[in-house]
């Protein structure tokens, strides 16, 4: 989706741009008022996925922010448990179960 120079011509012509898996294929829309609505209509479209973008990375941050308190909990209750079993007597053999000490 460009406005491209042509040497031999020397004028800007509209091009769209589009790949369906390997296949590259350009339409052509040329300089008039064609090529000028298909521009604003892209233009449009790639400012719309921008802030559809920033708004998904907004949200993302949102729900990592809202997660961590939840990580933090698990992690200390984790901890909590380790040292209760391990006051109480128990240890861990090498394929990491609790085992009591006899």
């Amino acid at each position: 989706m460009a406005w491209e120079q042509r040497a031999n011509s020397g004028g800007r012509y509209y091009y769209r741009v589009r790949r369906d898996g390997d296949n590259v294929t350009k339409e052509y829309f040329g300089c008039g008022a064609a090529a000028k609505q298909a521009a604003a209509e892209d233009l449009r479209i790639r400012q719309r996925r921008q802030q559809d973008y920033a708004h998904w990375l907004q949200m993302s941050a949102q729900l990592d922010d809202a997660s961590d308190p939840g990580q933090q909990l698990a992690f200390a209750a984790g901890l909590l448990t380790h040292a209760t079993l391990l006051v109480c007597g128990f240890y861990r053999d090498k394929n990491y179960h609790w085992r009591r000490r006899m």
